[in-house]
């Protein structure tokens, strides 16, 4: 799933699709919402690969989070093999018609660091509650997937407006790297204190 939120009482979930044929190809954002998670409505897809040069080949994963009260997607689009980070927000509160930002792709690979085969895929974003260590760097944050010198890393990234990016480096190094996500450690206690 890809950007799983919600909304005005309403939740939404959006998956990769190719509705044009039964084989691997350029996905887009299909879009379904509920009001009691289990039965969904079937909505127009949210993102279509229909942005040079952001993503003609495809709109691959990614993450919802609120900015500002509005809903904003951050997913990866791909052009001739290039993975970047590009960014959506919604026309109406449906969330039925979105608007790709004129400045995508937002995020490119870091210049000079050994990424393999291209890999820099799979933006999640999250915002810092106040008080969060690191907040005061911006409370928007974002780890994107890629292979540094043929290991997963996840590259960590800050915002104080969700919408420019600066760089924090490399958070971690694993032997694949896939769909990072981020969950604070004081949800999880949380939870399992419950």
């Amino acid at each position: 799933p890809n950007g799983f939120l919600r909304w005005k009482g309403r939740y939404h979930l959006c998956f990769q699709s190719n509705p044009d044929r039964p084989l691997w190809g350029s996905p887009r954002w299909a879009h379904l919402a509920s009001d009691d998670l289990i039965q969904w409505t079937v909505l127009p897809p949210a993102l279509a690969p229909d942005m040079r040069p952001a993503d003609p080949d495809g709109c691959w994963t990614g993450t919802a989070v609120i900015v500002d009260g509005r809903p904003v997607v951050h997913y990866t689009g791909v052009q001739g093999g290039e993975q970047r980070t590009c960014r959506a927000e919604p026309l109406d509160d449906d969330l039925i018609a979105w608007r790709k930002d004129p400045a995508n792709p937002i995020l490119r690979a870091p210049a000079g660091l050994p990424i393999h085969h291209g890999a820099y895929r799979d933006p999640y974003v999250w915002r810092l509650a106040p008080g969060d260590p690191g907040a005061e760097r911006g409370p928007y944050r974002m780890i994107v997937g890629t292979s540094l010198n043929d290991h997963g890393a996840a590259l960590l990234y800050t915002s104080r407006d969700g919408e420019l990016w600066r760089s924090l480096g490399t958070t971690a190094a694993f032997a694949g790297l896939a769909l990072p996500a981020f969950l604070a450690l004081s949800v999880i206690v949380a939870l399992a204190i419950e």
